[in-house]
């Protein structure tokens, strides 16, 4: 599914205070998402292998600060980008 802007707005806005908050969020990415992934919600690991149409969901995961700077553990050249969401 193509993400709309207000899709992406809601990424980056997404209000994170409750480790709970993380799961839901990535639950939503998830429908957004158009490349492959382990989605281990019980470990709170994702790795997610992204599509040039998956970049704009990126972007948007990488404006929420709180996200970004709690749950990104490693991104590379070929478009894989793991995350460990707060248990």
């Amino acid at each position: 599914m193509t993400p709309t802007p207000a899709d992406l707005d809601r990424i980056a806005n997404w209000p994170l205070t409750l480790p709970i908050h993380y799961t839901q969020l990535m639950t939503y990415v998830r429908g957004l998402w158009q490349g492959t992934g382990k989605w281990d919600r019980s470990e709170g690991y994702y790795e997610l292998h992204a599509t040039e149409d998956d970049e704009e969901v990126l972007d948007s995961l990488r404006d929420n600060a709180v996200f970004w700077g709690t749950c990104w553990e490693s991104s590379n050249r070929h478009g894989t980008h793991v995350f460990r969401t707060p248990s």
